[in-house]
């Protein structure tokens, strides 16, 4: 299976960070990765136009079966106000972005990305301080990026254990 995970950054200019990922969730291949950010210069709607391209492009070349998308979790509360709201917007166009394309998207917290991968939901975070998650080495991309591929591998298949495939 081939999945895809964006992680949205909001900043002066906005940014995500997309990564597309091959194989079960036990040993996930990274097959693409990329920071895009908006133009500098962009006002809201040609800004949002050019995530939705960018990421309609991602899924025409790589193909991918499913998309979660790392969202705050329900508890951030920001003193920058207008930076969620982009980030929110930015969330919703991949959101689009995937259901025009046929996908099924998932949102998730780093809370929630524990129990896809089938470990406690504390787990997600000291995976993200390690330089590998499950033999893939992520050690030079940056946070965010990290969180991409981590959702990105959490909507991968797991491997069905011998019991089940017996039953």
């Amino acid at each position: 299976m081939r999945s895809m995970g964006v992680r949205v950054v909001p900043g002066d200019p906005d940014s995500l960070e997309w990564a597309v990922v091959d194989g079960p969730q036990e040993e996930p291949t990274l097959i693409a990765h990329e920071s895009v950010s908006a133009p500098r210069d962009a006002a809201e709607a040609p800004a949002l136009a050019h995530f939705r391209k960018r990421l309609a492009l991602v899924i025409e070349k790589f193909k991918p079966q499913a998309l979660g998308l790392r969202v705050a979790e329900r508890t951030a509360r920001p003193s920058n106000k207008d930076g969620p709201k982009r980030r929110l917007r930015i969330e919703g166009v991949a959101l689009e972005v995937a259901a025009s394309n046929g996908l099924p998207a998932t949102t998730a917290a780093l809370p929630d990305v524990g129990p896809m991968l089938k470990t406690d939901r504390a787990k997600p975070k000291a995976y993200l301080e390690k330089k590998d998650l499950r033999g893939l080495d992520w050690s030079k991309y940056c946070v965010e990026a990290r969180e991409a591929i981590l959702v990105a591998v959490a909507m991968l298949t797991p491997v069905r254990s011998e019991e089940s495939e017996d039953a």
